[in-house]
């Protein structure tokens, strides 16, 4: 513990194996900083130390922080690891735990590798975790990631209940829990984290923004980066998405879990008591040093920013550093310095879908492996025949041998005019490759192009868009669905408007915002305000009676009006435990339900508060059609409301709808015991007041 202007320095140092332990089942409130604990200074410096099986195993309670756990102390990290690290915690846990006024930090050069972070099994669910949790005291507070790498942590977290679903789970990497954070020139791969946690792999921002760039990732679905609704992500042109071919390999991993049948990247199907490696010993024996193989050429090779240069990595190096940990530094991988070719040296343009928006595709060959970065450019006029200006550009980084390339146009060009297009490939140690080709515009200007609400209040989802980096701000640059769309929400801008038809290949995150707003369908994607919607139109989500339609976790009144949630497995709209009002107007519910014996309550519209200290919230339906919903098998499954079940709730107010053909089979016997029971065709009200 320091004080104002003080500073402490660490360099070369190792701080191992320290933990504390206990005889019965539980340790409790055991307090943070495990490797060790910071606490009021300036600024605290880590250079070249390693933290390495520090923490706990299982069956303790709450701890902070297994490798180090720093308060109001800006961190500087250089070069550094953080490796088989392990704590079981109810909240609050992570192996590197930075707290309160720590503003400015940096992480340069450091390794985070085989930590596991897990719920004790007890109160709280395993939040404020992961192998880094940042929870500074203000948004705007900043930390650098540069030339980090986090590979195979481990984070079991549960949904929990309540209106903050974030506050029940973790990632397993980053978890920003309040800041802004610029990330570059790094490695997230192998991550994972358990079946019910509602946060992300790699990267999770919850208050604040973060900022990614030059950096490779397993993947970027919400299973590895997520989101809250309010915070920001901007993900540039320059992240990569593929295998940096560690040393240590998933398989391995995988044997070194406590249930290796369940593992899997990004999510295992692991409970969160579970998620977890047999010792700390064996995690902290994988290696992320990356293996340099033509067959399997690591795409975070050469994959760094121009300006960061090459350090010391050895020769070939390509004048590009690498990602990760071992960027920069005498033990990168060395580099394989192909020549790129363009196959057939063409590249093709069409219009797809009738539509004035081109689409540029080619291939990539050649000899021996590389890493090479391709930039297409699309445009008209004069400024374009000479090759000098474009109207839009696409660039994709770290293409291989082998790779084809299709680059969708944002912009919709006159019929009739001719279309330039060029593209330029460049590759580390050669002279770059261009090929030049031209069109004429065909197809016409879409319907949606150049149409929108306005771009400070609503957020636009068009079912479907391919969008490049979409914003929302039109229909043009649209969200595909809407749990993407969700992030783009804050409180000034919180309408989401819903354009189309959409069928679920995968159960649907929790749409959540501390803040009131509403999702809004019958969009045909022309409109310009509300009132241009067509009458009658409505937008869908078909759950194909696998999923849930749509799950709600709302902290404030959240409105569903004009859409149709047709075929949801168990709920058409499942609201989770939360602190919000649900308003659902001139929407349809149809066939919601099972075709199983899975017990049923709600069919169409679940409302529940299962924790009593969340505060009681109502329920208001109006003008909406309830068709078909139920159990549509004749078994002995447990169906309480058809259409709607509502529990420990302040009240339910249903105005002027059409509750039609729902329950259950008529073979389906009533005389059944205990719950195997149809209950309400329409309604079951568990002590609600219910006003129709």
């Amino acid at each position: 513990v320091g004080a104002a202007g003080a500073s402490a320095v660490l360099e070369n140092c190792e701080i191992s194996g320290n933990g504390e332990l206990h005889s019965g089942n539980y340790q409790l409130d055991a307090g943070a900083g495990f490797g060790g604990y910071v606490s009021t200074f300036d600024r605290v410096f880590f250079d070249n130390c390693t933290f390495t099986t520090n923490g706990w195993g299982a069956g303790y309670r709450s701890a902070q922080g297994a490798a180090l756990y720093v308060n109001n102390a800006p961190v500087t990290a250089r070069g550094s690891r953080f490796v088989g690290n392990c704590l079981s915690h109810s909240t609050g846990g992570a192996s590197v735990y930075l707290n309160g006024e720590c503003g400015g930090s940096a992480f340069t050069n450091c390794l985070f590798l085989g930590n596991s972070s897990y719920w004790y099994n007890g109160f709280g669910s395993g939040t404020k975790s992961g192998a880094l949790h940042v929870e500074f005291a203000g948004e705007g507070q900043t930390i650098d990631i540069d030339h980090c790498t986090f590979a195979y942590n481990l984070q079991g977290s549960q949904t929990g209940s309540g209106w903050d679903a974030y506050g029940y789970s973790a990632a397993a990497a980053i978890d920003l829990w309040r800041g802004t954070a610029k990330i570059r020139n790094s490695i997230f791969w192998g991550n994972s984290i358990s079946v019910d946690n509602t946060a992300a792999a790699d990267l999770f921002v919850y208050q604040g923004a973060a900022d990614v760039d030059y950096t490779l990732f397993g993947g970027l679905s919400g299973d590895y980066v997520k989101v809250y609704s309010g915070a920001a992500l901007t993900l540039g042109e320059h992240v990569i998405v593929g295998d940096p071919n560690f040393e240590t390999r998933p398989d391995t991993v995988k044997n070194a879990v406590y249930r290796p049948a369940t593992f899997a990247i990004p999510r295992s199907s692991t409970s969160t008591t579970e998620l977890r490696y047999t010792s700390r010993a064996i995690a902290s024996s994988f290696s992320a040093r990356i293996v340099t193989d033509a067959a399997a050429y690591s795409k975070a090779i050469d994959g760094s920013e121009l300006s960061v240069g090459v350090g010391a990595e050895p020769a070939p190096n390509g004048g590009i550093a690498n990602l990760g940990f071992y960027g920069t530094t005498a033990e990168a991988a060395t580099s394989i310095l192909g020549l790129p070719v363009v196959v057939g040296g063409t590249v093709d343009v069409e219009f797809p879908g009738g539509a004035s928006l081109p689409a540029a595709s080619f291939t990539l060959g050649g000899e021996t492996a590389y890493n090479a970065h391709a930039t297409v450019y699309f445009g008209t006029g004069a400024e374009a025949a000479a090759g000098t200006s474009y109207q839009w550009s696409q660039s994709f980084a770290a293409l291989q041998n082998g790779d084809s390339v299709v680059s969708e146009c944002q912009v919709a060009f006159t019929p009739g005019d001719t279309l330039y297009v060029k593209v330029v490939v460049s590759a580390p140690g050669q002279e770059d490759v261009v090929v030049t080709t031209s069109a004429t515009v065909a197809g016409e200007t879409p319907a949606w192009y150049g149409h929108g609400g306005d771009s400070n209040k609503v957020v636009h989802v068009r079912f479907g868009s391919k969008a490049v980096n979409p914003q929302g701000t039109s229909w043009a640059d649209a969200y595909p669905d809407i749990e993407s769309a969700n992030s783009a929400l804050t409180a000034e801008r919180n309408e989401m408007w819903v354009c189309g038809d959409y069928a679920r290949t995968a159960s649907p995150a929790n749409i959540n915002a501390l803040f009131e707003i509403a999702i809004r369908g019958g969009f045909t994607g022309t409109e310009d305000s509300l009132e241009d919607r067509p009458e009658g139109t409505l937008s869908s989500i078909d759950g194909q009676m696998l999923y849930n339609c749509l799950k709600v976790d709302n902290a404030d009144t959240l409105t569903l009006e004009r859409m149709r949630f047709k075929n949801g497995y168990g709920y058409g709209v499942n609201r989770q435990t939360c602190n919000g009002d649900l308003v659902v107007e001139d929407c349809e519910f149809v066939c919601n339900g099972a075709t199983n014996n899975t017990n049923l309550a709600g069919c169409a519209i679940r409302f529940v508060r299962d924790i009593n200290s969340y505060v009681k919230k109502s329920l208001t339906v109006r003008r909406c059609r309830f068709e078909g919903n139920g159990r549509r098998f004749q078994g002995n499954g447990q169906l309480d409301g058809a259409c709607i079940y509502i529990k420990n709730s302040a009240s339910l107010t249903v105005e002027d709808s059409i509750f039609v053909t729902n329950g259950a089979p008529f073979s389906y016997s009533s005389n059944g015991t205990g719950t195997v029971r149809p209950a309400g065709a329409c309604i079951y009200s568990d002590g609600v007041p219910v006003s129709v």
